[in-house]
């Protein structure tokens, strides 16, 4: 056989990792593994590739947030979790797109607009509208969305940066 048959008759690790990525439960095998990696080598760089390829293997399929919806569905906990952790991290960074995006995957999840509309006497025009706008909803609006889903915000204190706080009666 000569190199040019082989290499037509051979196919690319990276053809063959994103097929395999597109199977949901390899993908969370893969990021497992990825994570458990960076734990030990903090290289943020293959964890990052990791993601990458998943989100490009799962996104071509379609099947990722699909998953996601079905899992936070079958799971309150994992729901929760999941809604803690997109606060956590719009607290951290400030990214509400992502935040939003994490609120309007729960929401799906829990029965979607038309369900939280019923939930709450709020037409569903003013849910799909707080939902998809990337500016922020009003926060009674948030907090209603999430007591009709049977949870709340946590807040927790601030580490301080300073040891001593000054008050205006501190001051000369």
């Amino acid at each position: 056989m000569n190199t040019e048959t082989i290499l037509e008759r051979t196919t690319s690790f990276r053809e063959d990792l994103l097929k395999d990525l597109t199977d949901t439960e390899f993908a969370i095998y893969y990021l497992e593994a990825a994570l458990a990696d960076y734990k030990e080598d903090g290289n943020t760089e293959s964890l990052w590739m990791a993601l990458r390829d998943v989100v490009k293997a799962q996104s071509e399929m379609g099947n990722w947030g699909e998953y996601q919806k079905e899992r936070l569905a079958n799971d309150r906990e994992a729901a929760i979790d999941y809604l803690q952790l997109t606060l956590e991290e719009y607290l951290i960074d400030g990214d509400l797109p992502f935040f939003i995006k994490g609120l309007r995957t729960f929401v799906e999840s829990q029965g979607g607009v038309s369900e939280l509309s019923k939930r709450t006497n709020i037409k569903p025009e003013i849910f799909l509208e707080v939902l998809s706008n990337e500016n922020a909803p009003r926060l009674d609006m948030l907090r209603t969305i999430l007591n009709s889903l049977e949870c709340r915000l946590s807040i927790e204190p601030q580490a301080r940066t300073n040891a001593t706080l000054e008050t205006a009666t501190d001051s000369p």
